[in-house]
């Protein structure tokens, strides 16, 4: 079993991790998509800049939002100059939240999706919280390989940090 903190530590160590990934990204990457229907890059940065606030105040407040799609309006006109900014609210979103939330709430089984399915709110921010980090991360990497980004390889994906000579 992990705590509070060292949940929220692995959260803020996905974010800096996609920070540090961000800083590759130039202007002719954004338009990037890998097929038509897959997200953008600048999408993709839309989606991380917003996602685990809404959702972890679903989870904290033990309903999950009716239109997922309207709430994360504003996060698809988002432009592309205020990801770091926009993750860095959502950063202290998260603090916010695992600053109040109680060992006793966490340990709740809520049914956020009525389908009769319940399980602890810890659960669900693992699944939907750091699980997402971890996976959009991995997806945000792979478009700057694609890209052409090569001076990058495992450290900047699971360390956030450089160590490839270009």
């Amino acid at each position: 079993m992990i705590t509070k903190q060292q949940f929220l530590d692995s959260c803020l160590q996905e974010i800096k991790i996609i920070k540090h990934l961000h800083e590759k990204i130039t202007p002719e990457m954004l338009n990037y998509r890998p097929t038509e229907k897959q997200r953008s890059t600048l999408e993709l940065l839309q989606y991380l800049s917003h996602f685990a606030k809404l959702e972890a105040g679903a989870i904290y407040s033990g309903k999950a939002i009716e239109n997922f799609h309207e709430a994360m309006k504003e996060a698809y006109q988002m432009p592309a100059e205020e990801f770091t900014r926009r993750l860095d609210e959502q950063t202290e979103d998260l603090k916010n939240i695992f600053g109040k939330i109680t060992d006793a709430e966490l340990a709740e089984e809520v049914d956020l999706f009525g389908r009769g399915r319940s399980q602890p709110r810890s659960l669900w921010f693992l699944n939907m919280i750091l699980k997402s980090f971890t996976a959009y991360k991995t997806q945000l990497f792979l478009y700057l390989k694609s890209c052409g980004v090569s001076g990058i390889g495992t450290s900047n994906l699971w360390r956030g940090e450089d160590t490839i000579k270009t």
